[in-house]
């Protein structure tokens, strides 16, 4: 997602997601519109019928464009300006609702665990940050930056410190076994360029959940997907696999 990073500078908008037919015009050209791409001032999208596009500004809202038309950017700023529904929030608050009224047996709570990061308000974290991530025994997390070192914290939702750690990079793996963290229960991280306390740190939430939690959450929502386990996909299918799973279920809980 370096593509991102180099325009942060500007009043842009990214393209994270297109499903059917659109285009981006500018000056009477009109190119196909894939992720990645983005929508600058001047610029039009134009949706053609049965087709949706999902469009993220720098603070990490989204909005979903599904209606055929041209859409100007200034069309476009308006509908961020107008109320959303926190879509990272609302998947939390759905798979809560499933785990509160599961009662795993044993043998699912062996299950390989899922992480599902929901996206913040903080600029600095990565973008796209909806995704489902297998961890098995670690998580990564990411974030955007300059130069570090970054000064990151792993919380409960109390906000009590867990694990805190400094890093020169952008990304990080945290093995799980080390740092307190449990499944079925939700967490918070920071990320700041200055020391922990400066009043800086900016959170983000996570949902550490079992995978036959989850599926079942994913079953109510009349879609079964076959999850591999974590050890036998390489890191870049796993990428692809669980940007696919959290799409599917971003849409069906965007969608009446």
């Amino acid at each position: 997602m370096l593509l991102l990073g180099s325009f942060m500078a500007q009043a842009q908008v990214y393209v994270y997601h297109v499903k059917g037919t659109a285009y981006l015009l500018e000056k009477g050209q009109q190119h196909a519109l894939q992720p990645e791409s983005v929508l600058a001032r001047g610029q039009k999208l134009l949706l053609e019928a049965n087709s949706r596009v999902v469009l993220i500004n720098q603070q990490g809202s989204n909005v979903l464009l599904q209606k055929a038309g041209t859409y100007t950017y200034a069309a476009v700023e308006k509908r961020f300006a107008e109320p959303q529904p926190d879509a990272g929030s609302a998947f939390l608050a759905y798979a809560w609702k499933k785990i509160n009224k599961s009662k795993l047996k044993p043998e699912q709570q062996r299950n390989a665990p899922i992480a599902g990061v929901a996206r913040g308000e903080a600029l600095m974290l990565q973008s796209p940050a909806d995704s489902l991530v297998l961890v098995g025994p670690e998580l990564q997390l990411e974030w955007l930056g300059g130069e570090g070192p970054y000064y990151l914290t792993l919380a409960d939702a109390q906000g009590k410190p867990l694990l805190r750690l400094q890093t020169p990079a952008t990304s990080i793996r945290i093995h799980l076994a080390q740092s307190g963290v449990v499944p079925n229960r939700q967490y918070s991280w920071y990320v700041s360029e200055q020391a922990p306390g400066s009043g800086t740190e900016q959170g983000h939430s996570f949902l550490w959940v079992e995978q036959a939690v989850l599926r079942q959450a994913v079953e109510n929502m009349q879609q079964v997907f076959a999850l591999a386990p974590a050890e036998e996909l390489s890191d870049a299918s796993r990428r692809r696999l669980n940007q696919y799973l959290f799409e599917q279920l971003l849409y069906r809980l965007e969608t009446p």
